[in-house]
């Protein structure tokens, strides 16, 4: 009988690369204050890259994304434990289009002071909207889903009504 391998090594070494991606996010990103949702449409990101490496064959990036996922769950549970606390439907939707409305406004102001075309204007803006709010739509997409799949458990209707916009 072979004895098991003892991959304490192994691990010491993966661990310690995550805590070098942790800290590369942290002075990528600073401190980062999010609610579950956030970080959900965060870790889905990072996970989708992970199935794009395995498509792709893609052995080193496949591990280094796996690196990443690993880094971004332990930051989204040092933030839970920091402060718990969830965002309903209506408020994370609230603060999404807040958010673009904001970069709207000031994407359209710089454009017109720097006297861009309106179709100049609308390329810049499109790509400040992709750059900035892929995450903020993520997350928002996932949380009417997830309210999309719990009506539809409870046998609630799926559609807005007087109830769900009083």
């Amino acid at each position: 009988m072979t004895e098991p391998v003892n991959p304490t090594g192994r691990v010491a070494n993966i661990l310690a690369e995550v805590w070098d991606e942790i800290e590369s996010q942290y002075r990528q990103w600073g401190d980062q204050d999010h609610t579950p949702d956030y970080w959900n449409a965060i870790l889905g990101e990072e996970a989708g890259e992970v199935a794009k490496a395995v498509v792709e064959r893609d052995g080193k990036g496949y591990r280094r994304e796996l690196v990443q996922v690993a880094a971004v769950a332990v930051n989204a549970a040092y933030d839970w434990d920091r402060a718990p606390r969830f965002l309903d439907l209506h408020d994370t939707v609230t603060k999404v289009l807040e958010s673009i409305l904001t970069t709207v406004f000031y994407t359209m102001a710089e454009a017109e002071t720097a006297g861009l075309s309106l179709a100049a204007a609308n390329r810049e803006l499109e790509e400040a909207l992709e750059r900035e709010h892929s995450l903020e739509r993520g997350a928002a997409l996932g949380l009417v889903a997830a309210e999309v799949l719990r009506r539809m458990k409870t046998g609630k209707p799926v559609v807005a009504t007087e109830e769900v916009h009083p």
